[in-house]
C-alpha cells in the first residue's frame, strides 16, 4: 500500500476557505448594526426591512446544495472564484443602492456557499480534528 504524501497547499487553501467564510458569516452579522440607518436613508418600512436581512438568508439556504453541485460539475475552484467575484459585484451594487429594491436584489445576490461547500471538500485532506477545529471557530 503506497502512502500519499499530502499536498503542502491544503493549509492555504484551509485558510483563504476560512477567511470566505468568516466574510459570509460577518455579513450577516454586521446588517443588525446597519439596519437603522439603511432604514433612515432608504424610507424602508418596518417590515419591509425584515427583508434585508431575510433576502440574504434564504438565498443562502436556497442556494446551498446549487453551490455544491455546480462544484461537482464544473470543478470546486472555478465555483469558488465566481461566486467572489459575484459577491463583490453584489457587495458593490448593494452598497450604493439607491432604492429598496435594488438593495434587496444586491443582498439576495451575495450569498456565496461555495465556501462552505470548499470548507467540507478540504476537510478530507486535512487532519480531521482540524478542519473541524476552524469550521467550529467560524
Amino acid at each position: 500500500m503506497a502512502s500519499s504524501t499530502p499536498d503542502p497547499r491544503r493549509w492555504w487553501a484551509l485558510a483563504i476557505i476560512a477567511i470566505a467564510q468568516f466574510v459570509v458569516i460577518m455579513d450577516t452579522s454586521i446588517i443588525g448594526v446597519a439596519l437603522p440607518e439603511i432604514q433612515r436613508a432608504l424610507q424602508f418600512s418596518q417590515p419591509d426591512l425584515s427583508w434585508v436581512f431575510n433576502a440574504y438568508v434564504i438565498a443562502f439556504g436556497g442556494l446551498l446544495l446549487l453551490g455544491g453541485r455546480l462544484a461537482d460539475l464544473y470543478g470546486a475552484r472555478r465555483v469558488f472564484m465566481a461566486g467572489f467575484a459575484i459577491l463583490g459585484g453584489a457587495s458593490l451594487i448593494t452598497g450604493l443602492a439607491p432604492s429598496e429594491s435594488v438593495l434587496l436584489a444586491g443582498r439576495a445576490l451575495q450569498p456565496r456557499p461555495e465556501s462552505a461547500t470548499h470548507l467540507a471538500r478540504h476537510a478530507a485532506r486535512l487532519r480531521p480534528g482540524h478542519a473541524f477545529a476552524v469550521a467550529t471557530v467560524l
